[in-house]
């Protein structure tokens, strides 16, 4: 086993991480229910039960639906009043407009529907800008209710403006009669209301727009390592332990697969094909040192697709049914344009290149990782299993195509001799027209000449045994060769696809 000098690194990233999943979590939760979801935040400290604390949580955090954000801001609860106060206390509006900080205000949020909640919120901004404008060049009110009456005129107008139930949208005439006297009994200046005016007609508020869309979905790992659960800038750390691999792998696992897969199943050169291989090499043993089963799972049987032997597998199954069925021939079909044979040919072979080489990939793993492999030998296994099912197919049909070739050429010459087109050879017709000889009564032979005939009878007996012995070996050979080229032949099948 590997052994980490350097654990209380990795386990901060660890726990970096279990914060990151608990926020993606309580985000889920906070878009179905608001009080559900600051429930699950405070109860596994993503967040303290502090005003304060909740309000850094909701300006800072990225992904937090902003209409809930809204909804639970404008509550009436003295909790969530005090959150929303110090909401606004996080803004710096003393260097704006008061339009231009009513934007930024509004972009980290969604107003909610109730006029009692938009109430309280507008008068929580106002009260805030009122504050931060105090001794500046833009102090334009006379006390905090006349910046809340402006700031609520001003949502109205954005309204009217851009509403398209609005049939006859409000005219600055109209701007300018609405807001005479409400500055501590005074009026603005008309170019500060026109110049307002102007900049509201051109870009609306952001009052309850609904184009930011809340996650209603798991986020994906890749979302989960490059969004930061804050507006901070990243830091960077010097990885100091090999353990740190595997939670990068644990993130780019998935597309690292894909960029693996989809050249490897489209690409028609050698090179691409065997920088993808060795892809799937390291990836497999990085996922096998950590134990890391199921990506080493994906990996392998990915590349046992590649192999080609399920494919071929299942081919061969087809053929053997219609042949067996006699629907068809049962070699491999092939459908091809005659201007595209050779188009056929050269992918057929490029493809059998392909699947060899899958094939020692995947087999070599036996020898270079097999103490990692763990349930995945199942996979390496299935690959052996599948080459010798198609090579006993394989020899199967070249038995059977050997013995119908043979039984065939005879019934051929049978035929052709019944019909006279094979003439009947002069030693073959003496034969048949030869009278039987008389037989001889038997000569008794002294004993030498006995023995004489016996030691000739052995002789040409063991002449004639070793003659014939010596034939049966050459057409033993013979034939043993023609059944070694036939079963290589039909091996090389296995990798032609149709």
């Amino acid at each position: 086993p590997l052994v980490d000098p350097h654990a209380s690194s990795v386990a901060y990233f660890q726990k970096q991480k279990q914060y990151k999943q608990m926020v993606e979590q309580g985000k889920q939760k906070f878009h179905h229910s608001f009080k559900k979801g600051m429930a699950f935040f405070f109860e596994n400290g993503v967040v303290k039960k502090d005003p304060v604390e909740v309000a850094k949580f909701f300006r800072n955090t990225e992904g937090l639906d902003k209409t809930k954000i809204g909804e639970y801001i404008g509550e009436k609860d003295d909790f969530m009043l005090a959150v929303m106060h110090e909401f606004a206390k996080m803004f710096h509006f003393g260097d704006h407009p008061i339009d231009v900080s009513l934007r930024m205000f509004l972009n980290t949020f969604r107003l909610p529907g109730e006029a009692q909640k938009i109430d309280r919120i507008i008068n929580a901004f106002a009260k805030q800008y009122y504050e931060d404008t105090q001794g500046k060049e833009n102090a334009e009110f006379a006390d905090g209710d006349a910046a809340f009456v402006f700031s609520f005129s001003m949502v109205m107008l954005a309204t009217d403006l851009h509403n398209p139930a609005v049939k006859k949208p409000m005219t600055k005439e109209q701007w300018l009669n609405n807001n005479r006297g409400i500055n501590g009994g005074k009026n603005f200046a008309e170019t500060f209301l026109l110049s307002i005016y102007d900049r509201i007609a051109a870009e609306p508020l952001k009052i309850n727009d609904t184009t930011d869309h809340a996650p209603t979905a798991a986020p994906s790992p890749i979302d989960l390592a490059s969004s930061s659960p804050t507006h901070e800038p990243s830091t960077y750390f010097q990885a100091n332990s090999v353990y740190h691999v595997k939670d990068m792998f644990a993130l780019v696992w998935y597309p690292v697969l894909a960029a693996f897969s989809v050249p490897m199943e489209n690409t028609d050169d050698a090179k691409v094909v065997s920088l993808c291989l060795d892809g799937f090499q390291h990836a497999v043993r990085i996922s096998g040192l950590f134990r890391m089963d199921l990506e080493r799972s994906a990996f392998l049987t990915s590349l046992l697709k590649f192999t080609a032997l399920e494919s071929q597998q299942r081919d061969k199954d087809k053929d053997k049914d219609r042949a067996g069925g006699g629907g068809g021939s049962g070699g491999m079909m092939m459908s091809m344009g005659l201007g595209g044979a050779a188009n056929e040919k050269m992918d057929a072979a490029f493809q059998k290149f392909k699947s060899s080489e899958s094939i020692k990939v995947l087999l070599n793993f036996a020898f270079t990782d097999g103490n990692y492999l763990q349930e995945s030998w199942t996979q390496l296994l299935r690959c052996v299993s599948l080459m010798e099912r198609l090579h006993l197919l394989a020899q199967q049909e070249a038995e059977a195509k050997a013995e119908a070739q043979g039984s065939t050429k005879s019934k051929r010459i049978v035929t052709e001799i019944k019909s006279g087109e094979v003439p009947v050879t002069e030693p073959q017709a003496q034969l048949d027209n030869a009278t039987s000889p008389p037989v001889a009564p038997p000569t008794i032979l002294p004993q030498a000449a006995k023995t004489s005939s016996s030691n000739n009878l052995n002789n040409s007996k063991d002449i004639n045994n070793n003659n014939n012995s010596g034939a049966s070996s050459s057409l033993s050979t013979s034939e043993g060769e023609s059944r070694v080229n036939v079963d290589q032949a039909f091996i090389d099948r296995i990798f032609v696809h149709s």
